[in-house]
């Protein structure tokens, strides 16, 4: 029983707590998230069906967010629709790939890749199996990388995939920078990347390559990727994205708040 009513002390301290924590900030976005809600989901498809392009918040590992994506990919209306994620290209491309040809290995691969990030999931494995069978029912999905090349494991997977002969040296050239240090690395990889900056883009895989490069030269600016990435974001956005086609695109918090001047990917585009 005592522990009960410390319990329940403790709940109203917190409340109280929370209650008289809430600044400015917190009561604008309270007014905007009171006067944009909807009743019910039926009317927020509704309303998100009216709208060509729809950013929403990306997974962070959580099962109901892949189950809420997925609905809303099985409920849009068009028949082609372009999903843009917050993931390296060459993730994107890997899982296009996976799309196109049904090589799970190839997609476990590239999750086993993603270990120790919100990537390595049961659940994401099994989003792309479903995203895989609305393209088998006749949904055209194209799938859009638009970040930083943070796991090197699957950027490597990607260009061997695309290439094997011509990237494998390119990949020899990586590691053994790599064994030599992190300094040594990225100085391979500015390398690397210059190599590819002239060279046309004609074909679907001479586009990932390119996309993959143009990543690969964020990274080389922003190795901690503690650096705001909003710009190269939009930047890649705009780049990729048809806006004449349907979006869904899934994106942390900080790249799509709703503020004119908050700098972020949305503000801009």
């Amino acid at each position: 029983m005592k522990r009960r009513i410390l319990q329940g002390i403790l709940v109203v301290v917190l409340l109280s707590i929370v209650g008289t924590a809430c600044t400015g900030k917190d009561k604008e976005l309270q007014a905007y998230f009171q006067n944009n809600r909807v009743t019910d989901r039926e009317a927020w498809m509704q309303d998100a069906a009216a709208k060509p392009i729809l950013l929403i918040g990306e997974h962070h590992g959580v099962a109901d967010n892949y189950e809420l994506f997925l609905d809303i990919l099985r409920e849009l209306p068009e028949e082609s629709i372009q999903l843009v994620m917050e993931m390296p290209p060459s993730f994107a491309y890997l899982c296009t790939e996976y799309l196109i040809t049904g090589d799970e290995n190839l997609l476990l691969q590239a999750l086993q890749n993603m270990e120790g990030t919100f990537g390595f999931t049961q659940e994401n494995l099994q989003f792309w199996r479903q995203v895989k069978t609305f393209s088998e029912e006749g949904k055209r999905i194209d799938v859009i990388g638009i970040d930083q090349e943070f796991q090197l494991k699957n950027t490597g997977l990607a260009l061997l995939t695309i290439d094997k002969d011509a990237f494998t040296p390119v990949l020899q050239r990586i590691d053994k920078a790599g064994a030599d240090g992190t300094d040594a690395l990225l100085q391979e990889l500015d390398a690397i990347v210059k190599e590819y900056d002239a060279k046309p883009a004609n074909t679907d895989k001479d586009a990932a390559v390119q996309d993959i490069m143009v990543s690969l030269a964020q990274l080389c600016q922003n190795r901690k990727g503690d650096k705001n990435r909003d710009l190269p974001l939009y930047q890649t956005f705009v780049r990729k994205v048809d806006p004449n086609r349907r979006v869904l695109g899934l994106f942390g918090g900080d790249h799509i708040v709703k503020a004119s001047d908050s700098g972020s990917m949305v503000s801009q585009l």
